[in-house]
Formats: C-alpha cells, sequence, structure tokens
C-alpha cells in the first residue's frame, strides 16, 4: 500500500511539474538589482503543447529547463574561501592558500576563469538570434573565429534546418575517450537572450579559452547548437550521428541559463507540487528565504563522480549548488518530460552522462523568454557566472584526466522498427517515454491486429500498445483525412525514403530519434492533390532534416495567419513557413525558380528544402 501511494505521489507531481512548467504558475521577482517590487510574468512560450495531429502532450520548442525537481544533495555554501569577481584567485581546500591560474591542477585551471571576457563576448552574442536569421548567421561566425583563434580544430555541422559548431582538442593519451561542454546560441524569436543563453554561450567560451591552455588525457570538444528553442533539433542531429559513429563520452556539461542570480528573500520559485515528494529540499529553500542564489545542477546518476566533485569546490568558492540527481527510470519517465527540456535531452536519449547547470529559467528569472521585459546583460551576476563556470572547469579537468571513470558507448537499440528483429513473436514497436522523446522495444503484439491502413486503437495513447500490425505505427499522420479526432491509420515505418512506396515519403514522427519516422503520401504542392481533408505541405521535416511534402490532414488556418511549425493547422494550398529574421511562423504558399509569388510578395529560400527542391522557398510580404 504504501509503495502505492508512492507512486500514485509520483504520478501526481509528475502532472503538477508539467502544468506549472507550462502555465508558469510560481511567482517570479525582478531581484537582480536588489528591487523589492514583485511581477508574475505569465510563461507564454513554454512550448508544451497538445499536438493535434496525435494527441500527445509534446515539447515543440522554447525548452530551457530550468526545472529543479529531484534534488539529491543540496551543498551548504560554507565560506571556506572566496573567488573575486574576476575569478582570478580560488582557496585551496586544505592548505588554505590561494591557487594560482596555471594548469598543473582541476583547481588552478578553475583558479584562470575570469568574468571580463565573458561579459565582452556577450556584449558580442546579445540580441535577437532566432533560426537563420542574420543574428544568429554573425553569432555564429564569431564562435568558429574565436576557437580556430585557440587552436581548436572546428567543425560546423550543416544539418539541413541549421547548423552546430562543434570544436575539438584531441587527447594525448586516449583520444577515443570525449568530454563535451556545450550551449545553445539561439533564442527565441524578437527576445535578446542575454540569459537564455547567451550566458551558457559566453561560459563554454571562457570553458575553451582557459582549457586550451593546457593538454589533456582525454579529447575535449566544446559545441554550440543551433535551433535548441525549436525543439533542441541542433543538439538531437548531433548526437544522433555520434551514436550511429559509436562514440564514446566521458561525460557533458551543457550550459542553460547560468547568469540571473538573486539574495533577496522569495526571489526564487518551484513547481507546483514540488514539497509533496521532496519536502526535505523545499525545507532548505525555506531555512535560505526562497533566496535565487545557486545554480541547479540536473544529472542523471551516472554522472555522481563530477557532480560530487563541482559541489565540493563550488561550496570552498561560496558558491551553492542545488544537485538534482535522476536515475535512468526517472530520467525516461512520461511524466517528468519538463526535465528534458534542453541539449541534455538527447544525451540521456543516448544512454550517454550528461549534466545540465542552470539558474531554473522562469522560477527565477522574470525576463525569461522575455516575459517582463527584454532578457538584457544589465541583469547578469557576472561574479555569479564566472564561479559557476569556474566549478564547471573543475569538473571538466577532472573528467579529462585518464585515470577517472571512462566514458561509455551509446546503448545499442532493442530493436528495429523497419526490420522486426524481436524474437517469440512480439513486435518492434516506438514507445513514448515522455515530451514526445520514443525509444524503440520488443512488446507483444495485440490479439486483434490491423493492417497497413486500416482504422488502429492505441489505448490510453500510450505509443506501441495499439492494434497495428509489426513496422507499422498508429496515427492521425495517414494522409486519409480526420472525419473523428479519435480516428488513427496504421501507417509504414522507415528510416530514409527509400524504405517507403515510390508515392510516399519518409518523415519524422515526433521526437523518434535515431532516424526512425513514418511514409506518407508524395505530393507535389503545384500538381499532384491529396486526398478529401488533406493538404499538400511541407511543415514536417525527413529524416534528413530537410522538409518534406507530404499529405496531412488540413488546418484552417488562412494565409498569413501565425501557425505551429510542428502542427498540420494550415489551409489547403499553405504551408507553415519560417520566416529566418523576425523567427514568426505564418502560413504561407510554396514558391520556386518556376512557381513565382504574385501580388509583390518576395519568394524567401527555404531554411530546410528538399532534396529534390533546392530552390524551395515561400511567399511573404516582406
Amino acid at each position: 500500500m504504501v509503495d502505492l501511494l508512492r507512486l500514485m505521489i509520483v504520478l501526481l507531481c509528475g502532472l503538477f511539474v508539467v502544468g506549472a512548467c507550462s502555465d508558469d504558475d510560481g511567482t517570479a521577482k525582478d531581484t537582480s538589482q536588489g528591487g523589492s517590487d514583485t511581477t508574475t510574468p505569465t510563461d507564454t512560450t513554454s512550448g508544451d503543447t497538445t499536438n493535434p495531429s496525435d494527441g500527445t502532450v509534446q515539447d515543440i520548442g522554447l525548452t530551457d529547463m530550468g526545472r529543479v525537481d529531484t534534488v539529491a544533495d543540496i551543498t551548504s555554501g560554507t565560506d571556506l574561501g572566496n573567488m573575486d569577481s574576476g575569478g582570478t584567485d580560488a582557496t585551496d581546500k586544505d592548505a588554505g592558500t590561494p591557487v594560482t591560474c596555471g594548469t598543473d591542477s582541476p583547481e588552478a585551471f578553475a583558479a584562470c576563469v575570469e568574468t571580463q571576457p565573458m561579459m565582452s563576448d556577450l556584449a558580442v552574442i546579445e540580441g535577437a538570434r532566432s533560426a537563420k536569421s542574420k543574428k544568429s548567421t554573425d553569432v555564429r561566425t564569431f564562435l568558429e573565429s574565436r576557437l580556430k583563434e585557440l587552436g581548436y580544430t572546428v567543425e560546423t555541422h550543416d544539418y539541413g534546418a541549421g547548423a552546430n559548431v562543434v570544436a575539438t582538442l584531441p587527447g594525448l593519451v586516449e583520444p577515443d575517450e570525449t568530454v563535451i561542454i556545450s550551449a545553445h546560441y539561439d533564442s527565441v524569436p524578437l527576445c535578446s537572450g542575454a540569459d537564455d543563453n547567451g550566458s551558457g554561450v559566453v561560459g563554454a567560451l571562457e570553458a575553451a579559452r582557459v582549457l586550451a591552455s593546457g593538454s589533456h588525457d582525454r579529447t575535449l570538444q566544446i559545441a554550440f547548437w543551433d535551433e535548441e528553442e525549436r525543439g533542441i533539433l541542433g543538439s538531437a542531429a548531433w548526437v544522433a550521428l555520434q551514436v550511429n559513429a559509436g562514440r564514446r563520452f566521458v561525460v557533458s556539461f551543457v550550459l542553460e541559463m547560468i547568469g540571473y542570480y538573486s539574495d533577496v528573500p522569495n526571489s526564487q520559485t518551484f513547481p507546483q507540487g514540488f514539497g509533496f515528494l521532496f519536502p526535505a529540499a523545499e525545507q532548505a529553500m525555506v531555512d535560505n528565504d526562497w533566496r535565487g542564489d545557486f545554480i541547479a545542477v540536473l544529472a542523471g546518476d551516472d554522472t555522481l563522480t563530477w557532480v560530487s566533485a563541482m559541489e565540493q569546490y563550488a561550496g570552498q568558492n561560496d558558491h551553492r549548488i542545488v544537485s538534482v540527481i535522476l536515475n535512468e527510470s526517472l530520467r525516461e519517465s512520461p511524466f517528468l518530460g519538463d526535465l528534458r527540456r534542453s541539449d541534455h535531452a538527447p544525451f540521456w536519449q543516448a544512454h550517454y552522462p550528461a549534466i545540465n547547470l542552470t539558474d531554473t529559467a522562469n522560477f527565477r528569472n522574470p525576463y525569461y523568454h522575455c516575459a517582463a521585459g527584454d532578457d538584457v546583460a544589465k541583469w547578469i551576476d557576472e561574479a555569479k557566472m564566472a564561479k559557476t563556470v569556474a566549478a564547471t572547469v573543475y569538473g571538466a579537468v577532472l573528467a579529462l584526466q585518464k585515470d577517472n571513470p571512462k566514458g561509455v558507448t551509446p546503448q545499442t537499440p532493442a530493436c528495429d522498427v523497419v526490420k522486426q528483429d524481436c524474437a517469440g513473436g512480439q513486435k518492434c514497436a516506438l514507445i513514448l517515454t515522455g515530451n514526445a522523446w520514443y525509444k524503440p522495444q520488443c512488446v507483444a503484439p495485440h490479439p486483434e491486429v490491423v493492417g497497413l491502413g486500416e482504422l488502429c486503437v492505441r489505448p490510453e495513447n500510450v505509443v506501441g500498445d495499439d492494434t497495428c500490425a509489426g513496422g507499422m505505427f498508429c496515427t492521425f499522420w495517414g494522409g486519409l483525412g480526420k472525419k473523428d479526432p479519435a480516428e488513427r491509420w496504421c501507417v509504414s515505418h522507415c528510416h530514409e525514403d527509400t524504405d517507403c512506396g515510390v508515392d510516399e515519403v519518409c518523415v519524422t514522427a515526433g521526437s523518434t530519434g535515431r532516424g526512425n519516422g513514418v511514409c506518407l503520401k508524395r505530393c507535389d504542392p503545384w500538381g499532384t492533390a491529396c486526398p478529401n481533408e488533406t493538404n499538400c505541405t511541407a511543415e514536417r521535416r525527413g529524416i534528413d532534416h530537410k522538409l518534406r511534402f507530404g499529405c496531412f490532414f488540413a488546418g484552417a488556418i488562412g494565409e498569413g495567419g501565425t501557425c505551429g511549425i510542428a502542427f498540420d493547422d494550415c489551409a489547403v494550398g499553405l504551408s507553415c513557413a519560417f520566416h529566418p529574421e523576425s523567427g514568426v511562423s505564418r502560413c504561407r504558399k510554396p514558391c520556386d525558380d518556376t512557381h513565382p509569388c504574385d501580388g509583390g510578395q518576395q519568394c524567401l529560400a527555404a531554411a530546410n528544402p528538399p532534396p529534390d527542391m533546392p530552390s524551395l522557398g515561400f511567399c511573404w510580404d516582406d
């Protein structure tokens, strides 16, 4: 009975967490300048939305984690020695003597962290950086140039929709063991993004500068992800490549909003229901008068070596860390999808060790996604940000040493949804693990199996537990119309277009990862018509992250109307197009070299055109 009650509380808390993070139930305070006026920004861009195409709750983007839901330990923050605002010295925990900036120990590396380079870089990076905008491109060029100057080998990973920047310093002893520090460099549209995530970017750049000054046993990578705000697309695309290559990672440090702090009482909030499951953690906040003066560390239980080291170092330098430790079950729980709303999520999905550092976003910062005003550099606490970066450098240096725990290879998928290689008559199905993340798993087939194109049943919306035969996906996306919201059809699984019929395309089905998709009817936006109640639209990306024109049920939003990039809500003849400069998505007519716009509209090139339509664009008024 006790275990059942505990399970009910966990599920209830999970629902509370999702609701709280979506609706921003907590009250944030404008406290970074010591003010006492309270503001309650509404989180109108949390990204948690109900997907009308398959009924699931899906995080479609705007994905800053900033959530503290499983607290394992809170450091005391005992003042055993201070690091100045420039981060140029620290205190040795045993001798109590200053540690000089250098390369002979983790403490010496960490003592090299300075605020001035970070704030100078932030002046360059600050500004609206929605994907494919000129500002985003300029920032990416700046990052590439800076990393090359520091001696890194720099790769621009263009995955179609966007481009990541990945820099590498090969290890001298164990080059196949990799430690990575990363941050996303895009922002939400029309928001300067100083904290979200300019702070993470400059923190990773400063770590790159400091760590480049010495040699390391293991390989170091510094990465900057694109399109985190549009669904964690950049990091997911890159991690998928590493999984396919069997790369080994010791640990991934992900910096996600590390610049906003407040020493004012009641400046920190937590999701509703937090205290039910974690009364001790809530009591710790009560004892500290709910001050937002700490950095939250969200980590898997396979990273305890590095988390403990960071806690110890931070505590010696008067910097509080709240550690949030999740075992594998919690990391994959469908009820805790809010804990995967940043670039550590693809690493977790691949079973790579990952640590997310965050100032908790809208649970502290009223300027999160510009809710209460622009997210600009004047709200950044540069001294505490430097201490967060120093703790990250300290942990990274330890991880880069050959005598410490080894890296891990990605977990091999349990089965292949196309090959259907399960034993004992089971079928390989994509199982929803939360936040629209799926993983292939062998399950018992339903006793009432139906075939391709037939109506199927998905009890309680649990993916995999459906009536479709093996190799099929039960979904609204059948290209057959949607007469009843409860009706779904069986469609074929695929890894690429060649797995589908000649008149079909392979498109992603939510955040399936590992190249899993479904086959839909191919169409030509200027030619082949789709069946009744469906629309030939390019809203969904293919397995190669490029657009595909396929038949989806038609929406009701007319030309110029605001649309959801992940949904099928535009009327017939329109697609949900993304404007590279404004960062907005609107229903627009497609165009190309042979199909010009009319009425004075401009044909702006699509950010990720289909392979067979390289000149694809959409008609815009501006």
